[in-house]
C-alpha cells in the first residue's frame, strides 16, 4: 500500500511540475521548425554568456527573467507566433507561462537548443 502511494504521489509530482512550467508534453522539434518556417520569432532565454556559446539561426537573446518587458519595448504583438527555446526546456517554459499570462497568444517551448541542434542536422 505505501509503494502505491509513493508511486500516486510521485506522478501528481511530475503532472504538477510540467504543467507549471508549460511545456505540456511540448517541445516537440519538427512542430518547432514548422512554426519557423510560418514565420514565428524565435527567442534564445538564456544567458548571453550560453547564446554567444552558441544558438539557432536568427535567434534573438532575451533573458527568461526579462522576456515581457524585452518583448514590449521591442513591440512585438501579442498574437506575434513565438518559439522559445533554453538549455533544456525549463526556462522557456517560465517564459512562456510569463507571456501567456501577459496577453501573448501563440507561444511554443521548443525545449532545448541540443535537441532542436540535432533535429535540424538530421532533417
Amino acid at each position: 500500500m505505501l509503494k502505491i502511494s509513493l508511486l500516486v504521489l510521485l506522478a501528481v509530482v511530475v503532472f504538477v511540475s510540467v504543467r507549471a512550467f508549460g511545456n505540456n508534453g511540448a517541445q516537440d522539434p519538427a512542430t518547432a521548425f514548422a512554426k519557423i518556417t510560418n514565420g514565428a520569432k524565435v527567442i534564445d532565454v538564456r544567458t548571453a554568456e550560453e547564446f554567444a556559446a552558441g544558438h539557432l539561426a536568427d535567434a534573438t537573446n532575451i533573458s527568461y527573467e526579462q522576456i515581457v518587458p524585452a518583448l514590449q519595448q521591442l513591440g512585438i504583438a501579442k498574437d506575434q507566433p513565438l518559439v522559445l527555446y533554453c538549455r533544456s526546456g525549463h526556462r522557456a517554459g517560465i517564459a512562456k507561462a510569463e507571456l501567456e499570462k501577459a496577453g501573448y497568444s501563440d507561444v511554443y517551448n521548443a525545449g532545448g537548443l541540443k535537441h532542436l541542434q540535432a533535429f535540424k542536422a538530421q532533417h
